[in-house]
């Protein structure tokens, strides 16, 4: 486990899908993502990739071969390595292997940054195609969150909220592509 700590907040990050799994206030000791219970859900906040959900039918075809992904894709599931580690920031790394080919055939490098900033956490993704083929994939978050937090309310009385710049937009590839 990687642990980044300001004065704010301390956040631990596993290097098995380069996950978060604690987020703490430091004055007060809240913990604001889920506990991976497993009896509910045994994640905090993976990463989804090179596929957000299913494919179509399950499958898809990519050259003439049909490749099977789980829900989601493969990286919340690997072991990532740490490229850069300072006091307020962290980066892991995946690349494809042989195993991630049989899934899905495109070589990549997956670059996952966490950086504590005052009392946020800033989730960075950088994507790179390694080789000269065209490749697709999508890439999501999945956080879950303490809610209420200290038991207090009930989650209609909270709200999550995106400062972003413009719309977010949405594509669907055709079918039986990726």
């Amino acid at each position: 486990m990687f642990c980044l700590k300001n004065e704010e907040l301390t956040l631990e990050i596993a290097s098995h899908g380069a996950e978060m799994r604690s987020l703490k206030d430091n004055q007060t000791g809240q913990e604001y993502l889920w506990d991976a219970d497993p009896a509910f859900w045994k994640r905090t906040s993976p990463v989804l990739f090179p596929l957000v959900g299913n494919y179509r039918d399950k499958e898809s075809i990519y050259e003439g071969k049909t490749y099977s992904m789980s829900q989601h894709g493969f990286a919340r599931d690997m072991d990532f390595t740490v490229t850069e580690e300072a006091e307020n920031e962290i980066w892991f790394e995946l690349h494809e292997t042989p195993e991630t080919k049989e899934k899905y055939p495109f070589d990549f490098c997956l670059s996952i940054g966490y950086r504590l900033e005052g009392r946020s956490v800033k989730v960075m993704w950088k994507v790179e195609n390694t080789n000269e083929k065209t490749m697709y994939f999508s890439i999501g978050g999945h956080p879950a969150f303490v809610c209420p937090i200290s038991g207090k309310g009930k989650q209609t009385d909270y709200r999550l909220r995106f400062d972003a710049e413009g719309p977010v937009v949405s594509s669907l590839i055709g079918e039986g592509a990726f």
